[in-house]
């Protein structure tokens, strides 16, 4: 229950040239969480497995209870769930340039730790907000459904 793209670009520095576009749960109606090779800590959200039971604190669940309702009633629910999922491609393809400009001029600089961390934050802070979308998706969906589907 997860996807991924790998998008390899050999002509940037190692810690920028791989970039990993994560998508776990459905990977049909989940945002893709961009991951660079030089990321050393993924969010905490990814140390748990959410296959053995509902775990609010796994990935996987952040985003699964949107989903799921979603399939219920896809015909009410898929319009809404695909432009979040393209307005989050969106908001990477116009952050990540500025990011690896950045991260580019710190390892330029020798500052590679600083260079790191801002990679580790970018993808922790994308993780946290497509989550708290999902979130509000679902609460949405109950809010359209609590009578019925």
């Amino acid at each position: 229950s997860y996807s991924f793209v790998a998008q390899l670009r050999g002509w940037m520095p190692d810690e920028i040239g791989g970039l990993l576009w994560l998508s776990v749960e459905n990977p049909g109606q989940s945002p893709r969480i961009p991951v660079y090779s030089g990321c050393t800590q993924m969010p905490k959200c990814f140390n748990r497995c959410g296959h053995g039971g509902y775990n609010e604190d796994a990935a996987l669940w952040r985003y699964r209870k949107a989903n799921k309702l979603a399939q219920v009633n896809w015909g009410s629910c898929k319009d809404l769930m695909y432009s979040n999922i393209l307005r989050y491609e969106d908001k990477a393809m116009t952050e990540l340039p500025e990011l690896e400009k950045r991260v580019e001029k710190l390892l330029k600089k020798g500052e590679r730790d600083e260079a790191i961390n801002a990679l580790n934050q970018y993808t922790a802070d994308f993780e946290a907000a497509t989550a708290n979308t999902w979130k509000e998706m679902e609460y949405k969906f109950w809010e359209w459904f609590w009578t019925g589907f």
